[in-house]
């Protein structure tokens, strides 16, 4: 850089270059003391500044980003606002930053700043015609802090850093847990709930890495039982759903606490009951799918999937048997989902079968008939597999 250069380019020039050499917080404290005096003097292009801090922000540290956002040189939002053309490298620069950090205070004055562009509605910059992307930026890189933190801890401290922002800030922590939820559900693998019945045995708590368990569990007790039996209904009937990161879920909110589970029955008998009334197959399949993953997780915390079924569908006085259309939409349902439905859940039909109402026995009986048939098929499978090893 030539001393023949303007003062401001000179000067911001300078204040880039000190902010690179150092990661030494008293030095960059400095620094920008010394910043703010050449910013006072007109010496700093503000633009140009911006886009040189983009430009090299790999090489400057987060405590260096957020002296400048407190001293009001560089504000966090004005760099993700003007970095379109660097948009992932500045998002990934923050995420890593903010996982790999040794203090809790630094990740929570970066993270105050985010919250505030991505949940506030009352903040300085609702007029700004870029706030939609910028908070949209602001909201990608929390939630991918959050789950990066999972995969590097064990014990993530992340998350509890947010909700402890959000109460000082007087945010919407469920506003961030609906989005986080969603966030993690929402990704491939997807596919639907019907497919996901032969598979669902590769789900349960004991299958889930440690830190991501921590993880649900806490969003689960964040957002109480109600709220979250609300959300899974609400993205179980969404478009694109991750069936496995959905019933993980299921699997620690039943695991968090008696009233989740209360909830849990709940939730999926008010899905029932609008499925047998809309005759709708969906939503028969994904109260099934919700019940024996609870079932799966042991008789401590919920009914083994024959005992729901006995209680939902049998000859008990809450029985949702209570009309010959809802029985033929039943067996009619389960009829077509014999070559889906796992061993267990056959035999559990057979052993509980749905409510034999007058002058419908022969549905039940048809069922039971080719629901043996079925088990019989897939145990001989079974003996031509072990007899070929």
């Amino acid at each position: 850089m030539s001393l023949s250069q303007s003062p401001e380019t000179f000067g911001t020039w300078l204040l880039i270059n000190k902010l690179k050499e150092t990661d030494d917080d008293k030095v960059i404290d400095e620094v920008i003391s010394v910043g703010v005096v050449l910013r006072d003097l007109m010496y700093i292009n503000h633009q140009n500044l911006i886009e040189l801090l983009i430009k090299y922000i790999s090489f400057i540290s987060l405590y260096s980003i957020f002296k400048l956002h407190t001293a009001g040189l560089v504000l966090i939002h004005e760099i993700l606002s003007n970095s379109s053309n660097m948009k992932e490298t500045v998002c990934e620069y923050f995420i890593t930053s903010l996982v790999s950090s040794s203090s809790h205070e630094l990740p929570a004055g970066i993270i105050r700043v985010l919250l505030s562009l991505s949940f506030s509605q009352y903040n300085e910059y609702n007029n700004d015609n870029g706030l939609n992307s910028t908070a949209q930026c602001s909201n990608n890189i929390l939630m991918e802090t959050v789950q990066r933190d999972v995969h590097c801890s064990s014990d993530p401290v992340i998350i509890n850093i947010i909700v402890s922002v959000c109460n000082e800030l007087g945010l919407s922590l469920q506003l961030f847990l609906d989005h986080l939820l969603s966030s993690i559900i929402s990704r491939p693998p997807f596919c639907n709930a019907r497919e996901m019945l032969t598979r669902q045995n590769e789900v349960t708590l004991s299958c889930i890495e440690e830190g991501k368990s921590k993880l649900l569990s806490k969003v689960a007790m964040l957002m109480g039982h109600s709220l979250c039996w609300k959300n899974i209904i609400k993205i179980s009937q969404s478009s694109n759903v991750n069936w496995f990161g959905l019933l993980q879920f299921v699997s620690c909110c039943v695991h968090t606490h008696i009233d989740h589970v209360t909830g849990f029955k709940k939730c999926i008998t008010d899905l029932l009951l609008i499925s047998l009334s809309q005759e709708n197959e969906e939503y028969l399949i994904i109260s099934l799918l919700l019940s024996r993953q609870g079932g799966m997780e042991g008789g401590h915390v919920f009914p083994s999937y024959g005992n729901w079924f006995k209680s939902v569908f049998g000859s008990s006085q809450h029985s949702l048997m209570d009309s010959k259309r809802t029985l033929t939409f039943l067996i009619k349902c389960l009829t077509n989902l014999i070559n889906e439905d796992p061993p267990y859940c056959l035999q559990a039909h057979i052993t509980f079968p749905p409510r034999k109402l007058a002058k419908c026995s022969q549905l039940v009986t048809g069922y039971i008939v080719k629901a043996k048939s079925r088990l019989d098929y897939l145990q001989v499978l079974t003996l031509l597999s072990c007899s070929k090893e």
